[in-house]
Parts: C-alpha cells; structure tokens; sequence
C-alpha cells in the first residue's frame, strides 16, 4: 500500500463516536436516543455526504472488515466513484440463523461485548500470546471508546442485511446493477479463521478478471500491522 500512502491523499473515515482523543480518552457521547446508522444507511448517506463536502469525485476505498463491507455496497451502487476496492479481512455474509438466535437470546454487558470482539478479531493462538503489543493495543483501544457508541456499533453488526452482488458470467452481465464493476483485491491473514469463509464467499461474487485474492502468512485480524512489507 506504500505506493498509494505516497501518491493519494488519504481520508480517514470513523463511526459515529468510535474515534479517540491523543489523551485516549472518548472524543465524543453517543446520544442513546438516537439511531446508530445501519451499514446500508452509512453506505447510501454518510459516504455520499462525506465524499460531497471534501469535493471528492474519485476514490479508492480500503476497509477492513466492516468497512470493507459498507465501501462494497457503496460501490456497486455508484462504481462511477470507485476507482477500485481494497479489502482486508472482509465481513461480507449478512447474519446467519445461530448468531441471530444468540444476539436476540443473550444481552452482551461491555466487559463481554470487547471480549467477543478481541475473541472475533484475533485467533486463539494470537491471544494466547499476552506480550503481543498489537493484542494489548487493540484491547486498550476498545476500553478507550464510548462503550454506549461500541454498543450501537456492534447492534448495527449483528443487524446487517445481504450484499446483493452477483459474479458475471456472461459479458452481458456486466451491466448488472448487482455486478461490481471496479477493481478489487481481497488480502487475508491465514489466522483470519472468523474472516476466512467471508472472503472466500465475496471473491466468490467478483469478477475474476477484476479481482485478485491474497492470502498472507503469519497475519490475523490486523494484516496491515502484522505483515506491513507485504501489502
């Protein structure tokens, strides 16, 4: 990624409340009696808004997990955007029947909700490895947010509707609106076990002349950091 860091200006884009200050404390509350933001409304309106008010008229996104997520529904829905798509450790299928039944069975406190997450992100052998500092960093992260906007954020997760995307088949396919028009490439780290089925699934739906998948060694759930060199 080197060479895009060098030769694009990159935006940042966070989640509602989900960014810290450099003291480590919440930069902002999340209002419990708003509505977080459902992927599909972050991809429809907030992407849209963001890309108008910063005058950006072509863009290359980069997401990881759910960003990947949200970014793919942005751009088969405006590829005239999308310069193309890159996505680490994609979160692509919507929720399955037992996750479903477990989120509406059981309340998550925000002690256990960050320890679903760490557990989500991470392999067992990565955190069975307690002087890892991207482990420790990462679970201090997760304390430091608003845990009423964390809360929000993963409700919004386990409420995520199906990417309607399609691969093409036929050249009479490509004008599909559900064909994703743009160049992409998938990177994955082979501890990415939780990830592992998603990206195969969304490489599944891509044009193979369009697409590339890649698959790194010794990487988890934070490729970029784990494997810097290599992407």
């Amino acid at each position: 990624l080197e060479p895009l860091l060098q030769n694009f200006t990159v935006f940042h884009v966070d989640y509602p409340c989900m960014q810290t200050n450099y003291n480590g404390s919440s930069s902002r509350q999340w209002d419990r009696n708003l509505v977080y933001p459902s992927f599909d409304e972050f991809a429809n309106s907030m992407i849209p808004t963001i890309l108008e008010y910063l005058h950006l008229r072509s863009v290359i996104f980069i997401g990881t997990g759910v960003g990947s997520n949200i970014a793919t529904r942005f751009a088969l829905k405006n590829p005239d955007y999308c310069v193309g798509l890159i996505s680490f450790n994609p979160i692509f299928y919507a929720i399955g029947w037992k996750e479903w039944f477990d989120y509406k069975s059981f309340s998550v406190s925000n002690d256990k909700l960050r320890e679903q997450l760490m557990d989500y992100l991470f392999s067992s052998h990565e955190l069975a490895n307690t002087s890892h500092d991207l482990i420790a960093s990462t679970e201090q992260h997760l304390q430091q947010l608003d845990q009423e906007a964390l809360m929000a954020f993963y409700n919004a997760l386990k409420t995520r509707s199906t990417i309607d995307i399609e691969r093409p088949v036929l050249p009479s396919d490509l004008d599909k609106p559900n064909v994703l028009k743009i160049n992409s490439m998938i990177i994955i780290g082979d501890w990415a076990t939780n990830f592992m089925e998603d990206a195969m699934e969304f490489n599944s739906k891509l044009n193979p002349e369009k697409s590339n998948f890649v698959k790194l060694a010794d990487a988890g759930g934070m490729v970029y950091e784990e494997q810097p060199t290599k992407c």
